[in-house]
């Protein structure tokens, strides 16, 4: 955790354990530095629709943050080099 609060990971850890980085977002955004300075954050599917509104959740949207980690899950990952 970083001085005011937010929950931070690194590009490099990140890489490492992306399936833990993925469960860790059903808590709230995860703040990815590359050294030392802020890259990108990942939301939560739910948190990203609220963010970007019901243009990116048409009618019949299935996709649950539960989906994109098998039922909260952990599966093994393998980035393509």
């Amino acid at each position: 955790m970083s001085r005011t609060g937010e929950r931070t990971i690194t590009v490099p850890d990140l890489e490492r354990n992306v399936p833990a980085a993925l469960l860790s977002v059903s808590a709230g955004p995860l703040l990815v530095t590359e050294h030392g300075r802020p890259a990108f954050v990942l939301l939560s599917h739910a948190a990203y629709v609220a963010l970007c509104g019901p243009a990116f959740a048409p009618p019949g949207d299935d996709l649950t943050d539960d989906a994109l980690t098998d039922n909260g899950r952990a599966e093994p990952f393998t980035p393509a080099r």
